[in-house]
């Protein structure tokens, strides 16, 4: 019996030699980038923590705690760089922000958290496993929560195509025999608000409309210098749309999850196929793929076992 996840048959789909590398030999890059790509882990292990009813902030002192023992091993305690200082701040500055908008906004009942699924699929031998953000139910129905930390906001239209998000409806389907109402896509930007200026005559606050707040942010500058809210009210509008949460919900219909069932089927056949061609699929997405250098040594007839022994170790589990 042959398990495929979630999250592998996007890989194998856009590329067949980096699903080979990540899935078929479980290669890892021994030194991990930090910085920018650590906030959307740090980011879901403390909302998984929040959600569990534990400390969200504790949690993700915990997992930098991780993290930075890791890095400094395989740095030789190389000092923090500003980019990663900056990514730690706006982690933390996220999380403590976000546990204040979710006590405002959290309308359901959390089911299930960071909770792994494994569902047999039809006619095969095999078997679909994901771990899924969270399981609630609203509304009487159930939902299926991703977390998703962007410096914008994703696009909806692109949302309603989201395959991996129907995979995890679709498993919830099957686990709770019920079908669910929707996901949301619970969307965090990479973004802390701005404190406005107070200009060099100390008596006006600046009204740059670009900057990146929140109007009760900009508001509360206001009474702390002393100053009149009617005189601001054109930036306090201006500024009330800027958002650093946003919830955006996606249905999917029972024939969109009959038909994900029918394409998974042909899937797994091809992802488990003896001596299937993996071949590489040369893409924009080369540019941030960890085994660039690996696939154009191979690409090269090169020493690629040089490179995996050197760059890269074996890792079953899955990295925090």
């Amino acid at each position: 019996m042959a398990i495929i996840h979630v999250t592998e048959r996007q890989t194998f789909k856009a590329c067949r030699r980096q699903w080979k590398y990540q899935y078929q030999e479980h290669l890892v890059p021994i030194r991990e980038e930090s910085g920018a790509l650590w906030i959307g882990r740090g980011v879901h292990y403390a909302l998984a923590a929040y959600y569990r009813k534990e400390d969200a902030l504790a949690a993700l002192d915990e997992w930098l705690g991780i993290k930075l023992a890791e890095r400094a091993e395989a740095t030789n305690n190389a000092p923090l760089d500003e980019k990663l200082s900056e990514a730690i701040t706006l982690m933390k500055g996220m999380v403590e922000r976000y546990i204040e908008y979710a006590k405002q906004n959290d309308a359901w009942e959390v089911v299930a958290v960071e909770q792994p699924f494994s569902v047999k699929i039809p006619t095969t031998h095999g078997r679909l496993e994901g771990t899924l953000d969270m399981v609630v139910r609203r509304n009487g129905r159930l939902w299926v929560v991703d977390h998703k930390t962007f410096a914008q906001f994703a696009d909806p239209d692109q949302l309603e195509l989201d395959d991996q998000m129907t995979a995890y409806l679709w498993l919830v389907k099957q686990i709770f025999q019920e079908t669910p109402a929707g996901a949301i896509y619970n969307q965090l930007r990479k973004a802390l608000p701005r404190q406005p200026m107070l200009l060099a005559s100390g008596t006006r606050l600046s009204k740059d409309k670009s900057i990146d707040t929140t109007p009760e942010i900009y508001l509360q500058a206001i009474l702390d210098h002393g100053l009149d809210p009617d005189d601001y009210q054109d930036i306090l509008e201006k500024i009330s749309v800027n958002k650093f949460f946003h919830r955006e919900l996606i249905a999917r219909n029972p024939n969109e999850l009959k038909n994900f069932e029918r394409n998974l089927i042909d899937e797994y056949r091809q992802m488990t196929t003896k001596n299937a061609p993996l071949y590489p699929s040369p893409s924009r997405e080369c540019l941030w793929c960890d085994y660039r250098n690996l696939c154009k040594s191979e690409n090269e007839d090169g020493d690629t076992q040089s490179l995996k022994d050197r760059l890269f170790q074996e890792q079953l589990e899955r990295r925090l």
